[in-house]
């Protein structure tokens, strides 16, 4: 069975026919790869061969298989994927390894995200309260309440507080409710509704 480095396995392997001719067309040293992968197919991909590829120097490559590990929902990779969001990683590769924790959904990553609420990057921080609110954390909370003042991010702390569903957030939630701004009142009933703070 033919087996790839990581790059190659990346272009050929999961792409469709058509996207192959195309690239025997422009990259004619990818001809023989791609008839032997018409012809043989390719290794199929495990999460051992995902958890492989977090270490490649290609970030395509990192993020392809950051994305596999969260839609396998592999709980073996939160180590690692923990370790790129603490690592002197590209944004885009931190914030895809942390949608992948979300989607994994091991509360024990929040210990890792919880210190991202207060990174200088908004589009990290963001990120941070996303994933903490899909992993139902209860530890992030009083963090979580501590940066609601911050109007860039208000709106997705709010929602991330009721997805949690932590009563002790209902007091502070209630007070939004006399926001002058419609958005926050609206977020701010939604989630008192689902933690039960309001009928």
């Amino acid at each position: 069975m033919l087996l790839l480095r990581p790059e190659a396995r990346f272009l050929i392997c999961g792409t469709e026919k058509s996207e192959v001719d195309n690239l025997i067309v422009l990259m004619p040293r990818l001809v023989l790869i791609a008839v032997l992968f018409l012809h043989l197919g390719c290794v199929p991909n495990t999460s051992e061969t995902y958890l492989q590829d977090l270490k490649s120097d290609n970030v395509m490559v990192q993020k392809e298989a950051i994305y596999k590990l969260g839609e396998t929902q592999d709980s073996s990779a939160v180590e690692a994927l923990s370790a790129l969001i603490t690592a002197n990683a590209p944004k885009f590769i931190k914030i895809e390894a942390m949608e992948a924790l979300g989607k994994i959904g091991e509360e024990r990553a929040a210990e890792i995200i919880i210190p991202l609420l207060k990174d200088d990057d908004q589009e990290i921080r963001e990120a941070a309260i996303e994933v903490l609110g899909k992993l139902k954390s209860r530890d992030s909370v009083p963090f979580l309440i501590a940066i609601l003042p911050k109007k860039e991010t208000r709106l997705t702390t709010i929602w991330a507080l009721g997805n949690i569903g932590d009563k002790t957030a209902i007091p502070v939630l209630a007070t939004l409710l006399k926001s002058d701004d419609k958005f926050v009142r609206y977020n701010a009933s939604r989630s008192l509704q689902k933690i039960g703070g309001i009928d």
